[in-house]
């Protein structure tokens, strides 16, 4: 399995998509604690679930893997949609521009994503934050 190479097709470019904003923001993913709780820090989480790894044929099964990326941007609250929105739009650009099937450089490794659903926004009850959050199905496999 290359699980980590397929993960790092959709994570890289959220994560520098996000990064090239003025100001950075910082995207913590999967088994990533994000410990700041301070109200005026804006910070993304993304996650990557499998919910398919391998397809059967008449031989050994193939490595055809599927799942879910999710991904919340949260800026302060009481301050208007437009910055969160800013942050959504930046990683829904990224992850629709790897739908032109081009192997991630360093892995071999190559997905693309289905329909981004959302973007859905909340000002969390719970939180300092306003948060925009997508959700699509991707689908990968390695060139081996």
């Amino acid at each position: 399995m290359t699980l980590q190479s397929i993960r790092a097709i959709y994570e890289a470019p959220v994560i520098a998509a996000l990064g090239a904003l003025t100001p950075a923001v910082s995207c913590y993913g999967d088994n990533q604690t994000y410990t700041d709780d301070d109200a005026t820090t804006e910070y993304a989480l993304i996650r990557v679930n499998f919910t398919g790894t391998t397809e059967i044929s008449l031989g050994p099964s193939l490595e055809n893997l599927r799942g879910v990326v999710i991904v919340e941007c949260f800026t302060p609250k009481n301050i208007g949609p437009a910055r969160a929105q800013e942050m959504i739009t930046s990683v829904m650009t990224a992850l629709n521009n790897l739908n032109t099937c081009n192997p991630h450089p360093s892995t071999g490794s190559y997905g693309t994503v289905g329909v981004i659903n959302g973007p859905n926004f909340a000002a969390l009850d719970d939180r300092p934050h306003y948060m925009a959050s997508i959700s699509c199905p991707f689908k990968a496999t390695h060139l081996s």
